[in-house]
């Protein structure tokens, strides 16, 4: 019985660590670089990696991580420069900037909506109306 209890914990944690974000699994952030006041500032941005099951779909994607995103808000650009401060460490740069991408509720599930509309030929959508 133990025996089998310690195998199903092992099943969940590898499951459990498997389940990539959507936005991670399709999602690459480049940084970019410019002179500004004679001192060299980075910034980042998104891109659908090139390796990705959605790069066909490019554009649509593509807009959704330019428009909807939270850290792209007026109110977040504190933390954008927080983490564009980080230059030259780039790595953590994009692991940062990624970071704020995954845990975007609003940008995941329209990601995951279009993502099923288009790759999933069975995909229906509910919609729930409240008054």
């Amino acid at each position: 019985m133990i025996k089998h209890l310690y195998f199903l914990l092992l099943i969940t944690l590898v499951s459990c660590r498997s389940n990539q974000s959507i936005i991670s699994k399709n999602v690459a952030i480049e940084v970019y670089t410019n002179e500004y006041e004679g001192k060299l500032i980075a910034s980042a941005m998104p891109v659908i990696r090139s390796d990705s099951e959605i790069i066909k779909f490019k554009r649509r994607f593509e807009y959704i991580l330019i428009n909807v995103p939270e850290i792209h808000l007026a109110e977040k650009a504190e933390k954008r420069k927080e983490i564009w401060d980080l230059y030259p460490d780039t790595i953590e740069l994009k692991r940062l900037y990624l970071k704020e991408y995954v845990q975007d509720k609003s940008l995941t599930d329209y990601f995951e909506v279009t993502h099923a509309a288009i790759l999933k030929r069975n995909f229906k959508i509910e919609t729930t109306y409240t008054i």
